[in-house]
């Protein structure tokens, strides 16, 4: 296919190289995570991992060691550490994005702010 397309030779990729991001609905957090997550997205000590997008929170968990242990020690809720450990777990992501336009995670807590 990519040589249909005329894009080249191909290169077989490493398993670390495609990772699945995970987005989701900000309504998994809570009003107190936002503010928490704006704050890390402008601090030098986290801004390289946690990032605001306008719309949401782009969270590069392979980025750092222990990140939920991280986002705890922080102050982030336990509900939103709740979605990106089972990820983790289940989907192996490498980033979560808490947006505005994602959908809403069956079996997951939601908030109303």
């Amino acid at each position: 296919m990519v040589a249909a397309l005329g894009w080249g030779k191909t290169r077989t990729l490493g398993r670390m190289a495609v990772r699945p991001v995970l987005e989701c609905s900000t309504a998994h957090m809570t009003l107190i995570d936002s503010h928490l997550l704006g704050d890390l997205s402008r601090d030098t000590a986290t801004q390289e991992w946690v990032h605001d997008t306008g719309v949401g929170f782009m969270i590069r968990l392979d980025a750092v060691r222990f990140p939920v242990l991280k986002l705890k020690r922080e102050g982030l809720s336990g509900a939103a550490r709740w979605v990106i450990y089972q990820g983790m777990k289940k989907a192996n992501i490498s980033m979560i994005h808490f947006s505005a336009v994602g959908d809403n995670l069956n079996g997951f807590p939601t908030f109303d702010w």
